[in-house]
C-alpha cells in the first residue's frame, strides 16, 4: 500500500501521460494529466462561456515538457489552427478523462476550432 509520502510525491511530480504527433507543427507534443482542480476550472469556464474557451484552456494545462511541467500558463497559448487544435483537444479530453468532443458537446455541436465533430 502507498504511504502518505509516496502519494504526495506522486501528486507533486508531473508526468507526461501521452505524446501526440502534430504534423502541422513538425513534431510531437507531450500532454500531462492535469490536477482535478485544473480540470474543474476548465470545465467551469466551458459551462459559463462556450466550447471555444475549453479547447485552448485544456491545451494550456495539458501541453508539457518531457518532465511533465506545464509549458504554457493561463492565456499564453497562441492561436492554434483547426487541424492541430482538434487533434490536441481530443487528446486533452482523453488525458483529462472527459471522453471525446462529441460526448461533451452532444450531437450537432462544434469542436474546439468551431467545426462539426467528425
Amino acid at each position: 500500500m502507498l504511504t502518505k509520502e509516496e502519494i504526495e510525491k506522486a501528486c507533486q511530480n508531473g508526468h507526461p501521460a501521452k505524446t501526440v504527433d502534430v504534423p502541422e507543427w513538425g513534431g510531437e507534443v507531450c500532454l500531462r494529466e492535469p490536477t482535478r482542480a485544473e480540470v474543474e476550472r476548465a470545465v467551469n469556464l466551458h459551462n459559463s462561456k462556450k466550447l471555444s474557451a475549453l479547447g485552448p484552456r485544456l491545451m494550456e494545462i495539458c501541453i508539457c515538457d518531457d518532465q511533465g511541467g506545464r509549458m504554457f500558463q493561463d492565456g499564453q497559448l497562441p492561436a492554434v489552427g483547426a487541424l492541430a487544435g482538434d487533434r490536441l483537444f481530443n487528446a486533452c479530453l482523453e488525458v483529462c478523462g472527459l471522453g471525446n468532443d462529441e460526448e461533451l458537446l452532444g450531437k450537432g455541436g462544434t469542436t474546439a476550432s468551431g467545426t462539426p465533430p467528425t
